[in-house]
């Protein structure tokens, strides 16, 4: 409505063209941040769901690595099934 046209005259008074120039600089500033900020929804993939408890480390079947089976053996002696059940550890020998 307002910008829907050019207008003819300047503001005459400081303040008002003080006060236009800001009002232009802050819609240029909003329309930056809003696109850049679409743009990076748009294109940047979400994480992946991280795993938080045992069982789903154990459900994912990732493998575990270890300097030394100190870890599968403490693992396979827990009370915790969970534990037990986590998949043989892939060693690494220094």
């Amino acid at each position: 409505m307002h910008l829907a046209k050019s207008h003819d005259q300047v503001p005459k008074r400081t303040s008002t063209q003080v006060y236009i120039a800001f009002l232009y600089i802050y819609c240029f500033i909003l329309t930056v941040v809003y696109s850049t900020n679409l743009t990076a929804y748009l294109t940047v993939k979400k994480a992946p769901k991280s795993m938080e408890t045992i069982q789903e480390v154990h459900d994912s079947g990732v493998h575990l690595v270890g300097m030394d089976d100190f870890f599968e053996k403490m693992l396979g002696s827990s009370p915790d099934p969970n534990l037990q059940k986590l998949p043989p550890f892939i060693l690494l020998r220094g």
